[in-house]
């Protein structure tokens, strides 16, 4: 049986320039700092729990949608 590898993609900019969200909107609608949001576009941090979800709702997107590579 072959091993399946997940890929992870993280689209949370790519979701948040196209609905014209700045970066300042977004971290204040999730209740953390311009540079907890920057972070997390850029891979260094993965959003959990709470926080994932909020991005997700704000954004109008699935965790499917933001985070696995098609």
């Amino acid at each position: 049986m072959a091993k399946r590898t997940i890929k992870f993609k993280n689209r949370i900019k790519e979701y948040r320039e196209n609905r014209g969200i700045t970066m300042r909107e977004l971290a204040e609608a999730i209740g953390k700092s311009i540079s907890t949001v920057h972070q997390m576009e850029r891979t260094k941090s993965f959003p959990r729990g709470e926080t994932r979800e909020k991005i997700m709702q704000f954004l109008g997107a699935s965790f499917d949608e933001l985070f696995f590579e098609e």
